[in-house]
C-alpha cells in the first residue's frame, strides 16, 4: 500500500513538470505569430530618464554612455543619470566626463534597488520632467534605434516595455555562448510568446522602461533590500493588472560572466531573489488566480529544466517499451498515450528552438560544438538554486565584475 501511494503521489508530480514544461512550448509556439500592436496615428517622441546604476563599473560605464548619446533619437528627449553606489573606482569620473549627470551614493548597502530608488528621488526634485524611466545595466550597450524602437511599443498604450536582451560577448568562451543560448530560449518562450498571446512578460533587469507615476507607485510597496527587484517590480505590476510588453527589435547588449565561479554567484543571488519574492506575491498572485504570472517567478528555470527531466525520462521510457525492462519515475511514460504525448512534447520543443534559432539568424558553430557547454550550463542550474533557496535571507548583494569585452 505504501509503495502504491508512492506511486501516485510520483506520477502526479510528474504530470503536473509535464504539463508545465508543456505551456512552455505551446507558447514557445505562438512566438512565430506576431502580435499585432496598434500604432496611434499622431505617434509622438517621448521623454526618457536613463537610469544606471553603478558599482564599481569604471571599465565599462563610459562605452554605455557613449552607446546611448550616439542613439537615433532627439537627444533633448533622453537625459543620462548615473548612480555611483558606493563606489572606489573612478565610475563617478568616467561618467560625469561621458555627459551623463551622476548621483553619488555613500550609504546603505550597494544594491540595484535601492540605487533605482536614489535615482527616481533625485530626478523628481531636478526638473527634468521625464515620462518614462528606462534601466540599463552599466556593463551593457544600447543599439542604434533602441530608444526609437522602445518608443514605439509605448505609443501602443504600454506602461511598462521590456526591451530584447541579448549577449554582448558570446563567443568569448563555452560559458558566455551557454548563456547566450540560454538567454535567446528564454527570450522566445518566456517573453515573446507570452507578449504575442496577451498575457504580458517579465522585467528581466535591464533594458526596461516604465511610465513615471507608475514606477513610483512600484517603489512605494517594493523594498530596496530585494536582490531581484526586476521580480519584484513585474509581480507589483501584475497585482495591479499591468501588462509589461516585449519590445523585440530594441536591443540591448548585456556582458555575461566568463568565469563558472562569477556565474555561480550571480545565478545563486537570482535564486536568493526568487524565493524571497515568492515568499511576498506568491500567494497574493495565487489568490487572484493569476496562476500563469505566479509561474513566471520560475520562467528561467523550469522551461528548460523541466525539458531537461522529460528528456532524459524518454530515453528510459523507450528502452522500458523495447526491452521491457522497469526504471524508477518511467512507469506513467510506458503508457501508449503518455509516451507519444512526451514524445510530441520534446520533439515540439526541439523543432520551435531550432526554427527560431534559423528565422533569427542566431544558430551557429558555437551552438553545435557547445552542446555539451549548454547541458553543464543548465546542470549547474542545480546547485545555485538549491543553494539560493537556503540562503534567501541574506540580502548582500554579489557584484559581478565586468571587462568591457564584446564579441
Amino acid at each position: 500500500m505504501h509503495l502504491y501511494v508512492m506511486g501516485i503521489i510520483i506520477d502526479f508530480l510528474e504530470l503536473s513538470l509535464f504539463l508545465i514544461g508543456l505551456y512552455y512550448v505551446a507558447v514557445g509556439v505562438f512566438s512565430f505569430f506576431k502580435k499585432r500592436d496598434i500604432l496611434p496615428k499622431d505617434e509622438r517622441y517621448t521623454s526618457f530618464a536613463v537610469i544606471i546604476p553603478a558599482h564599481n563599473e569604471g571599465e565599462v560605464v563610459g562605452q554605455l554612455i557613449e552607446s546611448i548619446n550616439k542613439v537615433d533619437y532627439p537627444s533633448g528627449l533622453i537625459k543620462v543619470f548615473v548612480v555611483a553606489d558606493n563606489c572606489s573606482d573612478n565610475t563617478a569620473y568616467v561618467a560625469e566626463k561621458s555627459g551623463a549627470e551622476v548621483i553619488r551614493r555613500t550609504s546603505g548597502r550597494s544594491n540595484k534597488s535601492a540605487a533605482v530608488a536614489a535615482a527616481i528621488a533625485i530626478i523628481q526634485s531636478g526638473g527634468f520632467d521625464a515620462e518614462y524611466y528606462t534601466v540599463i545595466d552599466a556593463d551593457n550597450l544600447v543599439r542604434n534605434d533602441y530608444f526609437h524602437q522602445m518608443n514605439s511599443m509605448l505609443a501602443c498604450g504600454y506602461d511598462a516595455v521590456q526591451g530584447n536582451v541579448e549577449a554582448k560577448n558570446p563567443n568569448k568562451n563555452w560559458l558566455t555562448a551557454a548563456y547566450s543560448l540560454w538567454h535567446y530560449l528564454e527570450t522566445r518562450f518566456g517573453k515573446l510568446g507570452p507578449h504575442n498571446l496577451g498575457f504580458g512578460c517579465k522585467i528581466c533587469g535591464t533594458g526596461y522602461a516604465v511610465k513615471a507615476d507608475v514606477f513610483c507607485e512600484i517603489l512605494n510597496d517594493t523594498r530596496e533590500s530585494c536582490l531581484a527587484e526586476d521580480l519584484e517590480y513585474t509581480m507589483f505590476l501584475a497585482i495591479k493588472n499591468i501588462k509589461v510588453a516585449f519590445a523585440e527589435k530594441a536591443v540591448v547588449y548585456d556582458e555575461k560572466p566568463s568565469k563558472m565561479s562569477a556565474s555561480l554567484n550571480q545565478r545563486t543571488r537570482w535564486a536568493q531573489g526568487v524565493v524571497d519574492v515568492q515568499g511576498r506575491f506568491g500567494f497574493r498572485l495565487i489568490k487572484r488566480g493569476k496562476f500563469i504570472d505566479w509561474l513566471s517567478l520560475y520562467g528561467d528555470f523550469l522551461g528548460v529544466f523541466s525539458y531537461t527531466v522529460f528528456g532524459i525520462i524518454s530515453v528510459f521510457s523507450t528502452i522500458s517499451v523495447l526491452f521491457g525492462y522497469d526504471f524508477p519515475l518511467c512507469r506513467l511514460w510506458k503508457n501508449p498515450i503518455c509516451y507519444v504525448a512526451l514524445n510530441i512534447y520534446l520533439g515540439l520543443g526541439f523543432l520551435t528552438a531550432m526554427i527560431g534559432l534559423v528565422v533569427d539568424k542566431k544558430f551557429n558553430r558555437y551552438i553545435v560544438f557547445n552542446i555539451f557547454g549548454f547541458i553543464l550550463y543548465c546542470i549547474t542550474w542545480i546547485p545555485s538554486a538549491i543553494i539560493g533557496m537556503f540562503r534567501h535571507n541574506n540580502k548582500d548583494w554579489y557584484h559581478t565584475e565586468h571587462s568591457g569585452s564584446v564579441g
